[in-house]
């Protein structure tokens, strides 16, 4: 018979890991926390790609700096829908305004015409919009010579881009071959010109001028060129700030697209923050 016990007994349990108790091995350690390590790898990208969006909607233009073209030369620009004109038709004659990237505060244009061929009166100049205030706008008839001045107000904002100054509206009145003449010769300040912001020099340095055909004369040969959509330019902003640009249409020279006097007739505003 036994003896019976005089105490409780007590039950000890043993930790379920010590130094000397079996571990789990590393490799089963591994393959159960797999999904919290990819759980965290994903949270990851998605933060990342989140960060990457947000940056991309708030710059409308692309990374990549070799798209875009440097800061240009201004130019002045004669462009007419068709170079071969019937006698008595009128002809509308667009002077573009190029400022490659450029604030401008104010454009003096003068050009030369042949009145033999050409009639033109102070009320067939349409004005543009790229400026507020147009100071002078006047026909030499016998002279056969139109002058155009347009200025931005203190404190408002210039024109940068491309843009149409006025739209000539000539009459054509002899059969023949004629040429309309921006007056210009560089360096000088007595012909036409174009003022950068807040610096008030003239930066104008390229002209095209425009030829015309009246009647059953020779056909004008327009040159074969490739197109492009357009490109993107760095520009300065009003306060001289340094920006980007989409300019409308353009020539592609080595496969690159670029400015043409005739097809890149627009640019958008310029944005910061490329």
């Amino acid at each position: 018979m036994d003896t019976p016990q005089t105490g409780p007994i007590i039950y000890q349990s043993t930790p379920a890991f010590t130094n000397n108790a079996l571990k789990v091995p590393f490799k089963d350690r591994l393959k159960r926390n797999i999904p919290k390590y990819l759980f965290g790898i994903l949270a990851m990208v998605l933060v990342i790609e989140l960060i990457y969006g947000y940056q991309t909607l708030k710059s409308p233009f692309p990374k990549k700096a070799d798209a875009t073209t440097v800061i240009g030369v201004a130019k002045l620009v004669l462009d007419t829908p068709k170079r071969n004109v019937t006698l008595g038709e009128e002809v509308p004659v667009d002077v573009r305004v190029v400022t490659g990237g450029r604030a401008t505060d104010s454009t003096d244009l003068i050009i030369k015409y042949d009145p033999v061929y050409l009639d033109i009166t102070p009320e067939k100049i349409t004005e543009g919009t790229i400026y507020q205030d147009y100071v002078i706008k006047d026909v030499d008839i016998q002279a056969g010579e139109i002058r155009i001045s347009a200025i931005t107000p203190p404190n408002a904002e210039g024109f940068v881009g491309i843009g149409v100054l006025a739209t000539l509206n000539f009459l054509a009145k002899q059969d023949g071959l004629t040429k309309l003449e921006i007056d210009y010769v560089k360096g000088s300040t007595t012909d036409s010109n174009i003022v950068e912001t807040g610096i008030a020099i003239d930066i104008l340095d390229q002209v095209f001028n425009l030829d015309l055909v009246i009647g059953q004369g020779d056909v004008v040969a327009q040159p074969q060129i490739e197109t492009c959509g357009g490109y993107y330019q760095y520009c300065n902003n009003l306060v001289g700030q340094t920006g980007r640009q989409f300019c409308k249409q353009g020539r592609k020279v080595e496969n690159i697209c670029t400015f043409d006097p005739m097809l890149s007739t627009q640019c958008d505003i310029c944005r910061l923050g490329f």
